[in-house]
């Protein structure tokens, strides 16, 4: 079939590819890409997802919701919690999904944004950089006023088999592609994320200490084994926060990954690797993984 066109062509309400139908969710939700799964409207109550056949240029239905909350959870970044209805909450089962979201029903323009709360836990929280855009219109909305959102898309972080099959796990994020990593961690205590017996790991990269959300969360994994390694790119020197093991600085996420080659075990089906951020990050470790000698099918993303 002929390869949908471009998300810049379809500013406004997201149309869903019926061929392709895959499940992309922009980590960080800064890029929006072709081709989105839509969810039916019943009722889930066994959290278990269910999707419809959708044409493309089938519009994504929006449903009214309101906002619960909205303050500042970082330098720049602002935490948005929505009271949605049951059947949107329900809906959403899986950590790594996202919404599409706007303030208003005749809006053409959204925003995407991957949830930050543990799935099927209201109010939905999500984390977001304001701009000159409809996310800016979002974080600029009080308590109360009311909002459009859509069913939760995607199928969350995939392939989900291949971190259940491995000893240990690595995280790496960086600044907003963190939601939908608290969002799963969150939700796994006291256990580890999928279950996993050995190591976890979170590199999660940020501007500076203050403009890295979920540092109030870092004690807590450390207490539940989850070690957090924080970089920060633009941060000459600090203290890193509370929790984290260590703190690297004026360093890129993926750097911080590449200084640790003898603690990570790249041998068949020891380790998986979640990815949430800019595609540059991703591609990056994808090349150290393999310059280490490790198989490409480690990795597990949202999108």
């Amino acid at each position: 079939p002929a390869t949908p066109p471009p998300m810049s062509a379809h500013k406004g309400n997201m149309r869903v590819h019926a061929r392709a139908c895959t499940h992309f969710a922009p980590s960080g939700l800064r890029r929006a890409l072709p081709g989105f799964p839509r969810r039916n409207n019943r009722r889930h109550t066994s959290h278990t997802p269910s999707w419809v056949a959708c044409a493309w240029g089938d519009p994504v239905d929006f449903h009214a919701a309101s906002i619960a909350s909205s303050s500042e959870c970082a330098k720049g970044l602002t935490e948005v919690a929505v009271d949605a209805p049951t059947d949107i909450v329900d809906g959403f089962c899986a950590s790594g999904q996202y919404v599409q979201m706007k303030v208003n029903p005749e809006d053409e323009k959204v925003a995407y944004l991957a949830i930050a709360s543990a799935p099927a836990s209201s109010p939905l929280k999500f984390v977001i950089k304001p701009g000159d855009n409809t996310a800016g219109e979002i974080c600029a909305l009080n308590a109360g006023d009311s909002v459009q959102i859509s069913a939760a898309m995607g199928k969350g972080f995939q392939p989900e088999e291949t971190a259940k099959a491995a000893k240990d796990l690595i995280f790496v994020c960086t600044g907003t592609g963190a939601a939908p990593v608290a969002s799963l961690i969150d939700s796994s205590l006291p256990s580890k994320p999928y279950g996993v017996s050995g190591k976890v790991t979170v590199y999660f990269g940020a501007a500076s200490p203050e403009a890295m959300p979920f540092v109030d969360r870092f004690e807590s994994w450390k207490a539940n084994g989850i070690d957090v390694v924080c970089a920060f790119s633009q941060a000459d020197s600090g203290t890193a926060p509370a929790g984290a093991s260590r703190a690297l600085w004026s360093s890129r996420v993926q750097a911080a990954l590449g200084e640790d080659e003898e603690n990570v075990d790249t041998s068949p089906g020891a380790t998986a690797v979640v990815l949430c951020g800019q595609r540059e990050m991703s591609d990056d470790v994808k090349a150290q993984w393999s310059a280490w000698g490790g198989a490409d099918d480690v990795f597990l993303s949202n999108f």
